[in-house]
């Protein structure tokens, strides 16, 4: 896995970023396990999301996973 962008939130001090968007480009040797290794990357986002009660979106296709999570509030 290979991230490619992250961007959290404003360059200030004492303020937790309201976003944060992190992309990663996945590589597997034999193409036809690619669209299981999207589906467990998606689980994992989902799972540590859900865990810090964040709601999140992926997306990609072709090894490229992308995925934002916003704070309300």
């Amino acid at each position: 896995m290979t991230f490619t962008h992250v961007e959290m939130g404003e360059a200030v001090f004492g303020i937790a970023p309201g976003h944060a968007e992190v992309w990663a480009m996945l590589r597997i040797r034999q193409d036809e396990h690619m669209a299981n290794l999207c589906a467990a990357a998606e689980a994992l986002v989902n799972k540590i999301a859900g865990e810090h009660h964040l709601p999140a979106r992926c997306g990609g296709s072709s090894g490229l996973i992308s995925a934002m999570a916003e704070r309300s509030g």
